[in-house]
């Protein structure tokens, strides 16, 4: 035919996973196995290392001032506290 034009179209899907915040990879068998720089893994879970001064990748070591580590983590004090209990 004169004139005529075939056109493919192809189109892409793409997929995205939507993982838990702070997680970078993640199994759905385990949970997640990494995590992001401002995170740290514990027990398959990424908790954000607000106030953590020094850490690897499943702790922090030490805290900032104002902050106390409790289980690895570091817990913000509260103002006038002097001492802080865990329950």
């Amino acid at each position: 035919m004169k004139g005529f034009i075939t056109i493919t179209l192809f189109s892409m899907i793409f997929s995205s996973t939507i993982y838990p915040e702070g997680c970078t990879e993640y199994r759905d068998e385990i949970g997640c196995t990494k995590c992001d720089k401002n995170y740290i893994l514990k027990n398959n879970e990424c908790f954000k290392t607000e106030g953590c001064l020094s850490k690897n990748d499943y702790e922090c070591t030490s805290c900032s001032y104002g902050y106390y580590l409790f289980e690895n983590l570091c817990y913000k004090k509260e103002e006038n506290c002097l001492r802080a209990q865990i329950i």
